[in-house]
C-alpha cells in the first residue's frame, strides 16, 4: 500500500532514491571527512545561520560554489589562510578576479563582486566572528576559529573603508 501511495505522489522512484542516497554518502563522507555539520551548527549556531541565510545563496549549502555565481569555499586558501584576509573580505567585499584553489575566477564565471556586511547594523562582530569560525571548519576546511576582537579590530582599522577590497590589496595584508 505504502509503495502504491508513495508511486502516485513520487512517480519517478528511481531518481528520489538516488538523489536521497546520494545526501546520504555525502554527510557521511563529510562527517568522516571532517566535522559533523550539525555538531558545527550547535558550536557555532548563529555563524550557521548567518551562512545558510547570506552566504550559501552563491557558496552553495556544501561551500563547493555555485557556477556564474561565487568560487568555493571549501578547501579554499582564502578560507583556511590569513583570517585578517579573510575578515576583511567577508566585511568589506571582494571585487574582481580571484584565484581560487589554482582556478582563476572571473566574470562571467562567476557574478563579480562579492558584498561586504561590514555596514550592516544587524551583524555584530560576534556573529562575522561565528560564521567565520563555521566555514573554517566546515567541509574539509580545517583552520583555527576567528574570535570576536580579531573582528573589531578590522573593523576599527577599516572604519571609513567604502569600498571592497581588490585582491592585490589583500596580499598587502599580513
Amino acid at each position: 500500500k505504502f509503495a502504491a501511495e508513495l508511486a502516485i505522489v513520487l512517480p519517478n522512484k528511481n531518481l528520489l532514491i538516488h538523489q536521497k542516497i546520494e545526501s546520504v554518502i555525502a554527510l557521511k563522507k563529510n562527517v568522516q571527512e571532517h566535522q559533523d555539520p550539525l555538531l558545527l551548527s550547535k558550536t557555532y549556531p548563529k555563524g550557521a545561520a548567518l551562512y545558510a541565510s547570506s552566504c550559501q545563496t552563491c557558496h552553495a549549502a556544501n561551500g563547493n560554489g555555485i557556477a556564474s555565481l561565487a568560487p568555493p569555499l571549501n578547501q579554499s586558501e582564502w578560507v583556511t589562510g590569513n583570517k585578517d584576509k579573510l575578515i576583511a573580505i567577508v566585511m568589506y567585499g571582494l571585487a574582481g578576479p580571484v584565484k581560487v584553489n589554482g582556478h582563476f575566477y572571473e566574470s562571467p564565471e562567476i557574478a563579480g563582486d562579492m558584498p561586504g556586511i561590514a555596514h550592516s547594523k544587524e551583524i555584530s562582530d560576534e556573529d562575522i566572528a561565528q560564521v567565520l569560525s563555521f566555514i573554517r571548519a566546515s567541509w574539509q576546511n580545517e583552520a583555527v576559529k576567528i574570535t570576536s576582537s580579531e573582528v573589531a579590530r578590522l573593523r576599527k582599522q577599516y572604519l571609513h573603508r567604502e569600498r571592497a577590497f581588490t585582491v592585490e590589496e589583500l596580499e598587502q595584508l599580513k
